[in-house]
């Protein structure tokens, strides 16, 4: 289930749209049930990947400094550990409700992280199960 600790008849617009965001939902109760784990720590973010049901995939990306501005982050699939297609991703911001793009396992993905602020990607392998694409 999806928590949130405030009243929830006084919250912005913005965080309902967070709240019955539909593929943050599929997200949260995928059958898979496997936990998110981290993969990555600097000093200004956390990595954290979750796998999903059908090779799919969501990464968070999470801005904990206290910097002042969006900060800019590079992320490729090969450091997450997301190697099982060959063929690449196809990759889609999950609160922004848009793509960002196809990404091999090489390619990398530009984004910008406000402060105290995530990203949520959902990574959809362009090879099904059983492909030979697969490892």
């Amino acid at each position: 289930p999806l928590f949130m600790s405030n009243d929830l008849r006084s919250i912005s617009d913005r965080a309902k749209e967070i709240l019955q965001n539909q593929l943050a939902i599929a997200i949260n109760q995928d059958p898979l049930g496997v936990q998110g784990a981290r993969v990555y720590k600097d000093d200004h973010f956390e990595v954290w990947k979750r796998p999903l049901s059908a090779g799919r995939y969501a990464v968070a990306v999470v801005h904990g400094a206290q910097d002042p501005m969006p900060l800019p982050i590079a992320i490729n699939l090969a450091k997450l550990y997301i190697v099982e297609c060959h063929l690449g991703y196809k990759v889609f911001d999950v609160f922004e409700s848009r793509p960002i793009g196809v990404f091999t396992l090489s390619g990398v993905i530009y984004l910008r992280v406000n402060p105290s602020g995530a990203v949520l990607l959902h990574l959809e392998p362009l090879c099904p199960p059983g492909n030979p694409a697969w490892l």
